[in-house]
């Protein structure tokens, strides 16, 4: 038995050598990768269901209207849904995060326009997200689409 523990005690050394980490090799920290700061504000250009927004502000201060870069995909109506100015947003002064306003709504079946709905904005805090909420005008069917929406510059 002494002549099998010595031959394996021979062999384990070895193999022990091998699966022991060297004083080098444990994991350094690296510092955190700084992230570039989320704009506190909904100006510039966001991705909107497929399509691209960009949100400028106008002469009214705290006011901000969309520039349609390009159309959302599936509109109904695509020459009247997306122009220029059909939604509108008010910063909250309290709260930088949140805007309020509306969005002009259409009859799918006529394009015809079926007035204008209330919209609220909820921009996160340290992601380039918001939350957006659309409500139908007051009359008219539907429900509220609520989808997030992502800042792009």
């Amino acid at each position: 038995m002494r002549g099998v523990a010595g031959v394996a005690a021979v062999f384990a050394l070895p193999l022990m050598w091998l699966w022991t980490p060297a004083a080098h090799s444990h994991p350094v920290a690296q510092p955190p990768v700084a992230q570039p700061p989320v704009p506190r504000t909904i100006a510039g250009s966001w991705s909107i269901l497929f399509g691209q927004f960009d949100f400028v502000r106008t002469a009214s201060p705290g006011t901000f209207t969309d520039r349609v870069v390009a159309q959302r995909l599936g509109v109904f109506c695509p020459k009247a849904n997306d122009q220029d100015g059909q939604l509108v947003l008010h910063r909250d002064r309290r709260n930088w995060r949140v805007y309020t306003g509306t969005w002009e709504w259409f009859h799918p079946s006529t394009c015809e326009p079926a007035g204008y709905g209330r919209v609220s904005v909820l921009l996160w805090r340290y992601k380039p997200y918001a939350f957006f909420t659309a409500y139908p005008p007051p009359g008219a069917m539907g429900s509220a689409d609520e989808f997030r929406i992502e800042r792009t510059s």
